[in-house]
């Protein structure tokens, strides 16, 4: 039998023998057709990404003219997870390729390899097409890497969105041969479907006229949910080509650029600013066009000045088309008249995206609370360790109404309380350590110092398990028992740090270093009169096997830094801006991010880098005061810092959170009548303390850091 058959070429029928292409029905071919342009298909994308890898990629790679970290974060910025998707389609590429092998390019289904290997990879492609607006712009204006490179191949970054929207064409044409293919079977006999083969044998596979060719359910789940991304893809981009505009003229302090980001609402407005003319004495009003939009955690007010209101936000409307937007965190009050859009409207958009901010909020705080009670406005929280309370980790509170011990719920003092305190000292003679509770009164201006022993029972002086000291009287009683050591004319607050108690005596304004184990004060400070508004202290690494300690004054106009190892440095840090000056801190990098997680760190001090961060007012500096790495959103009354995050607290709800070595923006914690009370560190754990109000009632809760959203 000879007949003559025309072949075009890159086509199923090119690929096969003649014996294989005759023995097909012509129905079978259509579908093995559809196939096979499918495979090409894929093949086709493989070499594409191999081109962009090869041409683009690489070469970004080994210029070595820009700083490699620099070089980094641009590839990073621009391909996001293009390796990912490399990987995903060699797989695919292989998988489809082992398929026609085994079935000698006569294949019964393919929907099994397909599905396998796109679903699991379709939420990254989304990830890189939504952020191909933002890689085209960064690839076509960076001015470090050459034009040739850049501007002769950044179309290749779009090839994996071409792909993606090839694929309901490729899927539809098999699915609609396979239909013809069963519709035809069905009317005249069982399907023939080519199974393995060899040169001399051919074995046939019998499917009931009646069954659904198994592609097709898969297949049509794979059309639904690529389509459904396309769809995705069409609306975000261009929300993405809008945040990039609006990145391109206020730039991206709020981070345009992330995934979630979302634009809920755009208006035209103007802002009525006063002119006086002192010629003509006449009060001119002075109107500027602007836009307000809402996204769904800043509302942007794009008019001269140009102001990023974080929500939550509070909205004033004296009448229809004239509000204010106000932040009282910040202290910013901001009057707007709306041009094209009712207030209504735009308070309805705020107030959604607030609420939607509060349920996208992640719980940065401990539940259920440590303390809870409807009359006590907590003032501090200090932890006990576990060995001095019964092998109980006891909470000890203040208030204005005295001291609680937690969770037992004892109260033990009826004074105003304004800190809390614990301190460890070392006996020379013994060695033994001794751990000390101290008790401030800002009202009463005085400290309360008591010593705490590991038994509670050990109060007979023949008890042989109580360790002795060089301070102790014989017996030894329970520190709620013992009648304190009592330090009077304290000015503001005090500060513990290595073995001292550091406090500013109001009557001689001299700083003493006051030693619990000794009863004494072992150093005195002269600051020349200037009043001390807080204290702080950092380590600042080790030196001839002692850990070197930098205490820090915080003065009206500047920081007062004493060497506490030597007590020979003395520094004074002038503010370059008048304001309140709040502390210093020193960001670490941990020698285990640098040596592993198994590597045996005999100092847990010891860190690879230390970079100082001067923070007053609302700006955090380095020690020059020539760099600034950050401006707080909000008014800061105390800043603490958790590696590796700044956190500052304001006086009402709000604590910004930002990366202390960057200072880039982390996030935003809003909760009613949050306020630091305290932070504490026990057996290497470390815990800052929150007082909150809700449902009228003020709970003690821990900051839980693992739970901070990553940038």
């Amino acid at each position: 039998m000879s007949k003559s058959t025309t072949r075009k070429r890159n086509t199923w029928a090119s690929s096969v023998s003649n014996q294989v292409l005759l023995s097909t029905p012509v129905h079978e071919r259509s579908r093995q057709e559809a196939v096979f342009a499918l495979i090409r298909n894929e093949r086709h994308y493989r070499n594409e990404l191999d081109t962009l890898q090869t041409r683009l990629v690489q070469p970004l790679y080994e210029f070595d003219r820009v700083d490699p970290q620099e070089r980094a974060t641009f590839i990073r910025s621009v391909f996001k997870n293009l390796p990912e998707l490399r990987h995903a389609n060699h797989k695919l590429v292989h998988a489809l390729t082992e398929r026609q092998k085994t079935f000698s390019s006569v294949i019964p289904t393919v929907s099994d390899v397909f599905s396998a290997h796109i679903l699991p990879i379709l939420d990254d492609y989304q990830d890189y097409c939504n952020n191909l607006p933002r890689a085209t712009y960064l690839l076509t204006t960076h001015t470090q890497f050459p034009q040739q490179l850049t501007q002769t191949y950044w179309p290749l970054i779009k090839k994996p969105l071409e792909h993606l929207q090839r694929y309901p064409a490729l899927l539809k044409a098999i699915m609609d041969a396979t239909t013809t293919c069963t519709t035809m079977t069905s009317a005249t006999s069982p399907i023939i479907a080519a199974t393995p083969m060899t040169m001399n044998t051919t074995t046939t596979l019998v499917v009931d006229p009646d069954d659904e060719h198994p592609d097709n359910e898969v297949l049509q789940l794979c059309l639904e949910a690529i389509q459904l991304c396309l769809d995705n893809l069409k609306d975000q981009l261009e929300t993405r080509k809008q945040l990039l505009d609006i990145e391109k003229w206020v730039g991206n302090t709020w981070q345009l650029d992330a995934l979630e980001r979302r634009i809920m609402h755009r208006c035209r407005a103007t802002n009525m600013t006063d002119n006086n003319d002192p010629g003509n004495k006449i009060n001119k009003r002075k109107s500027r066009e602007g836009e307000i939009i809402v996204l769904d955690h800043v509302v942007l007010v794009l008019l001269p000045p140009v102001l990023f209101i974080p929500l939550p936000i509070v909205v004033c409307v004296p009448h229809q088309h004239h509000l204010t937007l106000a932040h009282p965190p910040r202290g910013l009050t901001f009057p707007v008249q709306l041009l094209d859009s009712s207030s209504e409207q735009l308070i309805q958009v705020i107030h959604d995206a607030q609420k939607e901010l509060k349920q996208k909020q992640p719980t940065m705080l401990s539940q259920p609370p440590l303390a809870s009670s409807t009359f006590e406005s907590w003032t501090a929280a200090v932890r006990l360790p576990s060995s001095l309370e019964n092998q109980q980790e006891s909470l000890v509170v203040s208030s204005h109404h005295g001291v609680t011990v937690y969770p037992s719920r004892e109260h033990i003092l009826d004074i105003d309380v304004s800190g809390l305190a614990t301190i460890s000292c070392v006996s020379s003679s013994s060695k033994s350590v001794s751990t000390y509770l101290i008790i401030a009164s800002r009202r009463l201006q005085l400290l309360l110092i008591y010593k705490i022993y590991p038994n509670p029972d050990c109060n007979s002086p023949s008890s042989g398990s109580c360790s002795s000291g060089d301070d102790h009287d014989g017996a030894e009683k329970h520190w709620k028992e013992q009648q304190p050591l009592v330090i009077e004319n304290v000015l503001d607050g005090f500060h513990v740090v290595d073995k001292y108690v550091v406090y500013q005596d109001k009557k001689d304004m001299l700083v003493h270093l006051y030693n619990p184990r000794k009863r004494r004060t072992v150093k005195t400070i002269d600051v020349q009169s200037v009043r001390v508004s807080g204290f702080c202290s950092y380590s600042n690494g080790n030196r001839g096997g002692q850990q070197q300690k930098t205490l820090v004054m915080a003065c009206d106009e500047d920081f007062i830094l004493v060497d506490l190892s030597g007590q020979t440095m003395r520094r004074r840090i002038g503010l370059k801006e008048k304001g309140k000056a709040l502390t210093i801190i020193t960001p670490r990098t941990p020698l285990s991010s640098i040596l592993g997680d198994g590597h045996d760190q005999a100092d847990p001090h010891h860190c690879q880098k230390q970079h100082e961060r001067l923070c007053y007012n609302r700006f955090v500096y380095t020690m020059d005061q020539k760099t600034l790495i950050c401006e707080w959103e909000i008014r800061p009354k105390h800043v603490v810092y958790t590696n590796p995050y700044l956190l500052a607290f304001d006086q009402k709800q709000c604590v910004e959170i930002r990366h202390a070595e960057t200072g880039a923006l982390v996030h935003i914690l809003y909760e009613e009548r949050c306020k630091l009370i305290g932070k504490s560190t026990n057996d290497n754990t470390e815990e800052i303390f929150f007082s909150v109000q809700k449902d009228r009632r003020y709970n003690i809760v821990t900051f839980v850091k693992s739970h901070i959203p990553l940038s």
